[in-house]
């Protein structure tokens, strides 16, 4: 019953009629390889009220957490995953005016954790409220609920979940972490902002993308681990690097620049020591 209800959801089924509806045109060879029960050669489509009666009642969690193991089985299949990226999105139209008395409703916001090797979800976890406040509470438990798979593993993330609390619970796992420096962290951002600290960078220049832009990527690295002169480093578990990377983009037009230079420059932390560059 959970394949063809997962199946119709990705045909665009949205309730359990449009599923049982979905089932009740598939061909033969597809109901057997859904596992239906079949007669004679026949197989029959499961109907409205099985489809109901079976997602009534399914426990979310352990469905959630039985899905997260099998997708974490079918990344490891191969090579170990290097790194894992967390990130959550809001799910567009997964807001209804009509349910609170002030009319607004918190939308439904996924948060997955993916492989950056396989591209498998090795992990999700939903949650609703304001981004900025329910994502980094969201951030760790997820990873706490990921356990022992981090363990060897870089996890990255955008600025949102950057705290001490968040690299400590990923130290505790034998995990590293790729950590971005913004607003939320305002003494160490002040203190990674200070142009003395970057003398040298690497630079790289990657000449055109194929969507009709040049861009120029500078990456600066500098050693947290080790003594240096001036005011000492805001206190951050386990950081062994700071890298400093900036980014300016042109448009083309016939090989023509077209539009005034875009440029973004963002700070992050690392407990690891991987290669800057390719």
């Amino acid at each position: 019953m959970l394949a063809f209800a997962l199946t119709s959801r990705l045909a665009g089924a949205k309730t359990p009629k449009a599923s049982a509806e979905f089932a009740a045109r598939l061909p033969p060879e597809h109901l057997q390889r859904l596992g239906a029960r079949g007669l004679g050669g026949t197989y029959g489509a499961p109907s409205y009220h099985t489809i109901r009666r079976v997602l009534q009642g399914v426990d979310p969690v352990q469905f959630e957490a039985q899905c997260d193991a099998w997708m974490a089985a079918q990344g490891t299949a191969g090579e170990p995953l290097a790194a894992l990226a967390l990130d959550g999105k809001t799910l567009r139209g997964s807001s209804d005016p009509d349910l609170q008395e002030d009319g607004t409703e918190a939308p439904q916001q996924p948060l997955s954790a993916v492989g950056i090797d396989t591209r498998t979800v090795s992990g999700s976890l939903g949650f609703t409220g304001a981004k900025e406040d329910a994502e980094p509470p969201a951030f760790r438990t997820l990873v706490q609920r990921l356990g022992p798979r981090v363990a060897g593993r870089c996890l990255m993330a955008d600025a949102l979940p950057t705290s001490r609390a968040t690299a400590e619970l990923i130290l505790s796992l034998a995990a590293a972490y790729l950590l971005p420096v913004k607003g939320n962290q305002k003494t160490l951002l002040a203190w990674l902002s200070q142009d003395r600290l970057w003398p040298r960078a690497r630079t790289y220049r990657q000449p055109d993308s194929g969507r009709g832009r040049i861009e120029h990527r500078t990456i600066e690295v500098i050693r947290l681990d080790r003594p240096r002169p001036g005011p000492a480093c805001p206190d951050f578990p386990g950081v062994r690097v700071a890298a400093s990377g900036s980014l300016l983009r042109f448009k083309l037009r016939h090989r023509r620049r077209i539009s005034n230079p875009l440029q973004f420059k963002e700070l992050a932390l690392r407990s690891h020591d991987l290669p800057v560059l390719p």
